[in-house]
């Protein structure tokens, strides 16, 4: 009925709200679920346990993250689609990413983007090895981040569908290049930034802004680094990205504790402490 056409559109629109708004996705990733299981569409079963996985990663529930990510590798058989495989993996990837495990990260981009590309899935496979290039770089394999995301650009670039997605990857790259000494990669952040804040990508917003936080901590201009944490601090918070939220907080907490500010180092650390207690009581529920 129309209740089943609506569902693959309705997934879409979904799985893009993810990013930005991990927690209220949920709800509608459940109903998605239901419907798929109503009328029997194992592709999208599959697509929308991996999304909600992706979601719980981002917001620290890890447990229930893993455990979504498990029923749908289990539905990959019955789906029956290289291009379905290839992206349960690929919400894999961003997941293990989320959860701060590079090695498990890396695994599956490698697998999501060799699935796509034989499947000849080339939007599937330039954002397979884009959360591959994501996993390099938490890993801190920082050419391997590179030579992998000028792979992705190098196909995404001639795919129309992907116009608002290319600049994430330009972002990623730039970042990994900041990381591997490339000070002229600063600029390329920056131009990435603007483009990102105009286009209302939030998330990238707030993720490209801590690189440069820790970018100019590095060069010693402490005031903006603290200007692009705190950015990214507020997003996560008011988001409850708390994965993030944590990573940044620690960054603020050296960056304080450089300047010699006793009292703002403490604060950070307090806050940190409090988020990864939360994180690790989630995750042992």
């Amino acid at each position: 009925g129309d209740e089943g056409l609506a569902m693959i559109p309705e997934f879409m629109m979904v799985a893009s709200q993810v990013e930005q708004d991990p927690r209220s996705s949920l709800v509608q990733l459940e109903r998605i679920i239901d419907l798929a299981r109503k009328y029997d569409h194992k592709q999208i079963e599959a697509h929308a346990l991996a999304a909600k996985g992706w979601a719980h990663a981002r917001i620290g529930e890890y447990a229930q993250a893993e455990e979504d990510l498990r029923h749908a590798h289990e539905m990959v058989p019955a789906a029956n689609s290289p291009v379905t495989e290839a992206d349960v993996n690929t919400f894999s990837s961003w997941s293990y990413f989320e959860m701060g495990d590079p090695h498990r990260a890396v695994e599956y981009g490698r697998l999501a983007a060799e699935q796509a590309l034989t499947a000849q899935g080339l939007e599937c496979g330039t954002v397979g090895m884009f959360v591959l290039g994501l996993g390099h770089l938490q890993a801190q394999n920082l050419g391997e981040a590179v030579t992998t995301l000028d792979e992705a650009i190098r196909l995404g670039d001639n795919l129309p569908g992907m116009k608002e997605f290319m600049p994430r990857v330009r972002a990623t790259r730039a970042a990994a290049c900041l990381l591997s000494g490339h000070s002229e990669a600063l600029d390329e952040l920056k131009q990435v930034l603007a483009h990102t804040r105009a286009l209302g990508d939030h998330y990238w917003v707030a993720f490209i802004s801590q690189y440069l936080g820790q970018a100019y901590t590095e060069l010693g201009e402490f005031e903006r680094a603290e200007e692009y944490f705190n950015a990214a601090a507020a997003y996560y918070r008011s988001t409850g990205i708390y994965p993030s939220l944590a990573h940044v907080l620690h960054s603020l907490s050296e960056l304080y504790e450089r300047q010699g500010r006793e009292a703002d180092t403490a604060h950070a650390r307090a806050e940190a402490q409090r988020v990864a207690r939360q994180l690790h009581r989630t995750a042992a529920q």
